[in-house]
């Protein structure tokens, strides 16, 4: 059986919300700070459908692993 880990980080920030400079900001302070750290995926709120059907939430966790999956490959070739 598979588990699925559920957090709830209420600091998160949308990408699309982040100018330029932040995001640089964000990413140079991830590369700097031994504890930094930069968290990119999919925030799924309380009430969402998917959240609500286990094979829905088990193929939304499938599909934004395989779509993050190459984007972490790369971070460790850097």
């Amino acid at each position: 059986m598979q588990f699925l880990q559920i957090t709830r980080k209420k600091s998160a920030e949308k990408l699309q919300d982040l100018d330029e400079k932040a995001l640089r900001e964000k990413i140079e302070r991830f590369r700097d700070v031994k504890k930094g750290e930069f968290l990119i995926g999919l925030q799924l709120n309380r009430g969402d459908a998917r959240v609500e059907n286990y094979e829905r939430l088990k193929e939304t966790a499938i599909t934004t692993y395989e779509t993050l999956l190459p984007l972490y490959r790369h971070s460790l070739n850097i």
